[in-house]
């Protein structure tokens, strides 16, 4: 409802409830007085209608000036304080609420006013820790990446649900050959398309099975190969929360492919060399044997193996 319906609302109210007032008096007062005093009465109360309409009217005035006196001092103040204070919560916090209406609400403006200026502090302060956390947090980890630019391994940080959250330039490099897979490492990406997806929750559910309270976070190790076919060495250890649960995963990669081709070659060396050496071994043995099986053999025989020995050792 509008302020002027209102107005009139409680104005028609309040001078109805006056007049049935006044007519109540009049019945009550009537009742109780004899026929011809009654009838008097109503004589001079019909004589002096013009001036009891006026004094109606009067009161009529009265009534609104009561009630504008009270909607001035009390509603209209009341419903600005209102959108006001709705101004400085929503819009603008600096703004001050000034209002013309009562002492009491003059007083609740007061209040409000405190409680804003309160709130505006409060807020300015947890702004400026926020900040200052911020730039800790900002230098904490630009020295995290510096320290991890500088490790010769590949390192990946993970949160719980596998988005990566830090990494060098050496993980990079170990998975820049996927770069036509779209398999890029990068921030907020997915380590699965990375790893194996059943490889880190294994993982995952080792570490949580390891973990004891109180002491150092456990870490484990696998093997997994990438897209490219390159064989990487990963150390999983996870990082804590501040609740104590799994927070996240951090991976350190090792390009293990060169390693095992390395170690084929060995391999097939030794073979190659075993394969070599193990005729003229043969031969250096039966004639050690036969030297020593038959000490009373020809001298020309046993030249004849002497010479196989010593042929078979310059081979």
């Amino acid at each position: 409802m509008k302020a002027r319906y209102k107005f009139l609302f409680w104005t028609a109210i309040l001078y109805a409830a006056l007049l049935a007032i006044a007519a109540a008096l009049g019945v009550a007062l009537g009742r109780g007085l004899p026929e011809a005093d009654r009838e008097t009465l109503l004589r001079v109360l019909g004589e002096r209608a013009p001036l009891l309409a006026f004094a109606a009217v009067i009161l009529l005035f009265i009534c609104a000036g009561a009630v504008k006196w009270l909607f001035d001092e009390y509603v209209t103040a009341i419903h600005a304080l209102a959108e006001q204070t709705a101004v400085v919560l929503g819009a603008n916090a600096t703004l001050r609420i000034s209002t013309q209406g009562a002492h009491e609400v003059a007083e609740a403006a007061a209040a409000v006013n405190r409680l804003a200026e309160a709130h505006r502090e409060l807020k300015r302060d947890v702004e400026l820790r926020a900040r200052e956390e911020g730039a800790k947090l900002e230098e904490e980890r630009n020295r995290l990446a510096a320290l991890m630019s500088e490790l010769s391994e590949g390192v990946l940080v993970c949160n719980a649900e596998g988005r990566i959250l830090l990494y060098n330039e050496r993980a990079r490099a170990l998975f820049a050959a996927e770069a036509g897979s779209g398999a890029l490492v990068g921030l907020g990406r997915s380590v699965f398309a990375l790893i194996d997806r059943s490889q880190i929750a294994h993982a995952l559910e080792k570490l949580e099975r390891l973990r004891q309270p109180g002491k150092a976070p456990p870490n484990t190790r696998f093997v997994t190969a990438t897209a490219a076919d390159r064989l990487l060495k990963v150390r999983a250890a996870p990082f804590l929360a501040s609740g104590g649960t799994v927070a996240g995963i951090v991976l350190t990669l090792e390009d293990v492919t060169g390693l095992l081709d390395q170690e084929a070659s060995r391999r097939a060396l030794l073979q190659a060399l075993a394969a070599g050496v193990r005729a003229p071994v043969a031969n250096i043995r039966a004639a050690a044997e036969n030297l020593g099986a038959f000490p009373a053999m020809e001298q020309a025989r046993r030249e004849r193996f002497v010479a196989i020995v010593a042929e078979e050792s310059r081979s």
